[in-house]
Protein backbone atom coordinates (compact mmCIF):
# COMPACT_ATOMS: atom_id res chain seq x y z
CA UNK A 1 0.00 0.00 0.00
CA UNK A 2 2.85 1.97 0.66
CA UNK A 3 4.14 1.74 -2.57
CA UNK A 4 1.09 2.74 -4.21
CA UNK A 5 0.59 5.93 -1.83
CA UNK A 6 4.52 6.98 -3.14
CA UNK A 7 3.24 6.15 -7.05
CA UNK A 8 0.15 8.17 -6.37
CA UNK A 9 1.64 11.28 -5.13
CA UNK A 10 4.64 11.00 -7.52
CA UNK A 11 1.76 11.25 -10.38
CA UNK A 12 0.04 13.80 -8.89
CA UNK A 13 3.32 15.66 -8.59
CA UNK A 14 3.62 15.14 -12.08
CA UNK A 15 0.10 16.23 -13.01
CA UNK A 16 0.78 19.21 -11.24
CA UNK A 17 3.86 20.18 -12.75
CA UNK A 18 2.05 19.64 -16.31
CA UNK A 19 -0.58 21.71 -15.14
CA UNK A 20 1.56 24.51 -14.06
CA UNK A 21 3.55 24.31 -17.47
CA UNK A 22 -0.05 23.91 -19.56
CA UNK A 23 -0.81 27.34 -17.53
CA UNK A 24 2.18 29.11 -18.32
CA UNK A 25 1.86 28.28 -21.64
CA UNK A 26 -2.04 29.24 -22.08
CA UNK A 27 -0.77 32.50 -19.70
CA UNK A 28 2.12 33.22 -22.23
CA UNK A 29 -0.35 33.61 -25.60
CA UNK A 30 -2.85 35.36 -23.88
CA UNK A 31 -1.30 37.78 -21.99
CA UNK A 32 2.48 37.92 -22.57
CA UNK A 33 3.19 36.81 -26.14
CA UNK A 34 2.11 40.29 -27.28
CA UNK A 35 3.67 42.49 -24.89
CA UNK A 36 6.88 40.51 -26.11
CA UNK A 37 6.14 41.37 -29.61
CA UNK A 38 5.06 45.20 -29.27
CA UNK A 39 8.67 45.43 -27.31
CA UNK A 40 10.58 43.96 -30.13
CA UNK A 41 8.04 46.60 -32.60
CA UNK A 42 9.10 49.41 -30.83
CA UNK A 43 12.57 48.84 -30.65
CA UNK A 44 12.58 48.36 -33.93
CA UNK A 45 11.05 51.47 -34.45
CA UNK A 46 13.00 53.47 -32.62
CA UNK A 47 15.60 52.59 -34.39
CA UNK A 48 14.58 53.72 -37.61
CA UNK A 49 13.78 56.88 -35.70
CA UNK A 50 16.76 57.57 -34.25
CA UNK A 51 18.40 56.90 -38.02
CA UNK A 52 15.98 58.95 -39.50
CA UNK A 53 16.78 61.83 -37.33
CA UNK A 54 20.66 61.57 -37.98
CA UNK A 55 19.65 61.45 -41.98
CA UNK A 56 19.93 65.27 -43.12
CA UNK A 57 23.50 65.00 -41.05
CA UNK A 58 24.48 62.14 -43.36
CA UNK A 59 23.08 63.76 -46.41
CA UNK A 60 25.30 66.56 -45.37
CA UNK A 61 28.20 64.12 -45.01
CA UNK A 62 27.94 62.32 -48.52
CA UNK A 63 27.04 65.01 -50.21
CA UNK A 64 30.27 67.23 -49.35
CA UNK A 65 31.87 63.62 -50.40
CA UNK A 66 30.54 63.45 -53.32
CA UNK A 67 31.58 67.04 -54.48
CA UNK A 68 35.33 65.73 -53.06
CA UNK A 69 35.27 63.01 -55.31
CA UNK A 70 33.86 64.79 -58.27
CA UNK A 71 36.92 67.18 -57.61
CA UNK A 72 39.26 64.44 -57.97
CA UNK A 73 37.67 62.97 -61.01
CA UNK A 74 37.50 66.37 -62.72
CA UNK A 75 41.30 66.43 -62.93
CA UNK A 76 42.15 63.37 -65.06
CA UNK A 77 38.93 64.40 -67.56
CA UNK A 78 39.41 65.12 -70.75
CA UNK A 79 36.57 66.28 -73.31
CA UNK A 80 37.88 64.68 -76.66
CA UNK A 81 40.74 63.51 -78.78
CA UNK A 82 42.22 67.07 -78.61
CA UNK A 83 43.67 65.85 -75.53
CA UNK A 84 45.50 63.22 -77.43
CA UNK A 85 46.86 64.89 -79.67
CA UNK A 86 48.46 67.83 -76.93
CA UNK A 87 49.52 64.71 -74.79
CA UNK A 88 51.67 63.81 -77.52
CA UNK A 89 52.86 67.09 -78.52
CA UNK A 90 53.89 67.86 -74.79
CA UNK A 91 55.21 64.22 -74.15
CA UNK A 92 57.33 64.30 -77.26
CA UNK A 93 58.55 68.12 -76.52
CA UNK A 94 59.63 66.43 -73.37
CA UNK A 95 61.24 63.91 -74.61
CA UNK A 96 63.50 66.13 -77.20
CA UNK A 97 64.22 68.09 -74.01
CA UNK A 98 65.97 64.94 -72.30
CA UNK A 99 66.99 62.91 -75.12
CA UNK A 100 64.52 60.29 -74.57
CA UNK A 101 63.31 58.04 -76.85
CA UNK A 102 59.61 58.04 -77.81
CA UNK A 103 59.12 54.45 -79.21
CA UNK A 104 55.22 53.83 -79.28
CA UNK A 105 52.45 56.44 -78.53
CA UNK A 106 49.09 53.92 -79.35
CA UNK A 107 45.23 55.51 -79.85
CA UNK A 108 44.24 55.46 -76.23
CA UNK A 109 41.88 52.60 -75.06
CA UNK A 110 38.36 53.78 -74.32
CA UNK A 111 36.20 51.11 -72.04
CA UNK A 112 32.75 52.54 -70.48
CA UNK A 113 32.74 51.98 -66.54
CA UNK A 114 29.23 52.96 -65.12
CA UNK A 115 28.53 56.44 -65.96
CA UNK A 116 32.00 57.44 -66.57
CA UNK A 117 34.54 56.46 -70.18
CA UNK A 118 37.96 55.31 -68.47
CA UNK A 119 40.64 56.53 -71.73
CA UNK A 120 43.93 54.81 -71.21
CA UNK A 121 46.97 56.10 -72.78
CA UNK A 122 50.08 53.71 -73.40
CA UNK A 123 53.50 55.27 -73.29
CA UNK A 124 56.67 53.63 -73.96
CA UNK A 125 59.66 55.25 -73.94
CA UNK A 126 63.44 54.64 -73.88
CA UNK A 127 65.95 56.33 -71.72
CA UNK A 128 68.61 56.93 -68.99
CA UNK A 129 66.30 56.15 -65.67
CA UNK A 130 66.41 59.57 -64.68
CA UNK A 131 65.44 61.22 -67.50
CA UNK A 132 62.76 58.77 -67.92
CA UNK A 133 61.87 59.08 -63.90
CA UNK A 134 61.42 62.82 -64.41
CA UNK A 135 59.34 61.79 -67.92
CA UNK A 136 57.10 60.07 -64.54
CA UNK A 137 57.32 62.80 -62.64
CA UNK A 138 56.14 65.51 -65.04
CA UNK A 139 52.83 63.17 -65.92
CA UNK A 140 52.51 62.60 -62.80
CA UNK A 141 52.79 66.34 -61.07
CA UNK A 142 50.82 67.94 -63.98
CA UNK A 143 47.03 67.82 -64.03
CA UNK A 144 46.91 68.09 -67.96
CA UNK A 145 47.87 64.23 -68.31
CA UNK A 146 45.63 62.20 -66.77
CA UNK A 147 46.29 59.56 -63.69
CA UNK A 148 49.59 57.78 -63.99
CA UNK A 149 47.69 54.53 -63.69
CA UNK A 150 51.09 52.25 -63.83
CA UNK A 151 54.68 52.68 -64.38
CA UNK A 152 56.76 49.86 -65.34
CA UNK A 153 60.78 49.44 -65.87
CA UNK A 154 62.16 47.08 -68.19
CA UNK A 155 66.24 46.87 -68.83
CA UNK A 156 66.94 44.13 -71.69
CA UNK A 157 70.24 44.05 -74.00
CA UNK A 158 69.34 45.42 -77.45
CA UNK A 159 71.53 42.65 -80.17
CA UNK A 160 71.44 45.50 -82.78
CA UNK A 161 73.14 48.46 -80.41
CA UNK A 162 75.16 45.90 -78.81
CA UNK A 163 74.06 47.74 -75.22
CA UNK A 164 71.41 47.37 -72.64
CA UNK A 165 68.38 49.74 -73.02
CA UNK A 166 66.22 50.50 -70.31
CA UNK A 167 62.80 50.98 -71.40
CA UNK A 168 59.50 52.77 -69.71
CA UNK A 169 55.89 51.83 -69.98
CA UNK A 170 53.50 53.99 -68.68
CA UNK A 171 49.61 53.97 -68.65
CA UNK A 172 47.44 56.92 -68.50
CA UNK A 173 43.97 57.44 -67.74
CA UNK A 174 41.82 60.14 -68.23
CA UNK A 175 37.69 60.07 -67.48
CA UNK A 176 34.89 61.53 -69.69
CA UNK A 177 31.69 61.61 -68.13
CA UNK A 178 28.96 60.06 -70.29
CA UNK A 179 26.46 61.89 -71.41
Amino acid sequence: MLSRHVASSRTQKLLLAGAILVAGYVAYQLAFRKTVELYQANQRLEERIARAQSAPAQLHYFGRRAEKMETVLSRYQSDSLRNQSYLLARVGDFCQERNILLKEFPQAVVSEQGQRTVATSIIKAEGRFADLLALTHQLEKSGWAGRVASVSYQSHWDYRRNAHVLELTLYLQNIKAVP
